[in-house]
């Protein structure tokens, strides 16, 4: 009999490897799982009973979100583009964009017009990006405290592989794999801003798995200052491994941010986004 931690682990582990699929395998995966059940009900009880079993079943908010164009795990981008009143140009900085379609709160903006910076520290997935995202500047590098080399843990799930080694060590216990342990370059990300920003800095969005306050706390706020930012604040290592009941991480990154003179302006348990309180809101009702 499974324990209540055993079975968040095995659904947290599930999870993971559905989200971090290649979209190859998530095509596979579908028409192997489902497919073949979702039209035998099409055949026996209709197109309005499938309907309703695939709005039961992956509920009306995520249907809704592909619908409506969004490519963000959890419809960040559409909070974002609301934001700035569906803004036709601009200038972002994705600090480990993992990819250029899947899990991107970038894509919906380049594909109106817009371009950035994208800095991905695994050489494998940069390649995507020089592909994918050409008015874009793509890095292959990392963003932390200081300048130097680094080691870069690569996870069976990309979207999970990180330079923490705690971090990394607490997703192997987890049941995820390391595939390959490599060494990269990293930089403050004042220095980015130095050598590559040369406009206003629309949003910037960082998912840099347990080392998003370091990445923070590597910029110049009084010279380099996003009017948006878009921040992992779940943790879900610690909340796995842990006796308690809520991560710090968020707790510190919005303590950060707020001395630095920026608010919470949306939160979905997964992101929060905050906005710079020193500059005019663009927020319509």
């Amino acid at each position: 009999m499974l324990n209540k931690f055993e079975k968040i682990k095995q659904a947290y582990i599930l999870y993971n490897n559905l989200v971090y699929l290649d979209p190859l395998q998530i095509m596979a995966l579908v028409y192997r799982l489902l497919f073949k059940q979702l039209y035998n009900m099409y055949k026996r009880q209709g197109a309005l009973a499938l309907s309703g079993y695939l709005v039961k079943s992956f509920g009306y908010l995520t249907i809704d979100r592909y619908l409506r164009g969004s490519f963000s795990q959890k419809g960040e981008d559409l909070i974002i583009d609301r934001y700035f009143k569906n803004k036709r140009k601009g200038f972002y900085i994705d600090i480990g964009a993992y990819h250029p379609q899947i899990n991107s709160n970038t894509k919906l903006f380049y594909d109106r017009g817009w371009n950035g910076i994208n800095i991905e520290p695994n050489p494998a997935r940069i390649e995507l990006f020089q592909r994918f995202r050409k008015r874009d500047k793509n890095l292959n590098v990392g963003i932390g405290s200081s300048k130097g080399m680094a080691t870069f843990y690569e996870l069976d799930a990309n979207g999970l592989s990180t330079f923490s080694k705690k971090e990394a060590d607490s997703m192997l216990k987890l049941g995820h794999k390391l595939k390959n342990k490599m060494k990269i370059q990293m930089y403050k990300m004042q220095d980015i801003m130095k050598e590559y920003v040369r406009s206003d800095i629309d949003f910037i969005t960082i998912d840099t798995e347990a080392l998003d306050l370091e990445v923070l706390k590597s910029n110049n706020w009084e010279k380099y200052r996003p009017k948006l930012l878009c921040i992992e604040t779940i943790d879900f290592a610690d909340l796995l491994t842990s006796t308690k009941d809520s991560s710090d991480r968020k707790r510190e990154i919005s303590k950060y941010l707020s001395e630095k003179g920026y608010k919470e302006y949306f939160s979905n348990g997964l992101n929060t986004l905050y906005i710079d309180s020193k500059q005019k809101s663009v927020i319509t009702n």
